[in-house]
């Protein structure tokens, strides 16, 4: 059983950014303003809940890109709760 996870305000924006499609790192830190590093750290935790997945990206040239999980397109509250659905 995973513990109840501690939300930081650069979860949201990673998951606010991943939210119109899947992104490499890259992509990620320029949307959110935060270096490569920090993003990949975020990624990592927001992994370690199962809310990110990695995924390739592109037909010719593959690039790892992340995208959201299902449990992560029901966003954070639905994580803090527990998993319960939204009012």
């Amino acid at each position: 059983m995973q513990t109840a996870m501690e939300f930081k305000p650069e979860y949201y924006a990673v998951l606010e950014a991943l939210s119109t499609g899947a992104k490499t790192v890259k992509e990620i830190a320029e949307l959110v303003d935060m270096e490569p590093h920090d993003v990949e750290a975020v990624i990592s935790a927001l992994m370690g809940h199962g809310l990110v997945e990695r995924r390739e990206k592109g037909l010719l040239f593959k690039k790892e890109a992340y995208a959201l999980t299902e449990k992560g397109l029901g966003g954070p509250l639905q994580v803090e709760r527990g998993g319960e659905g939204a009012c």
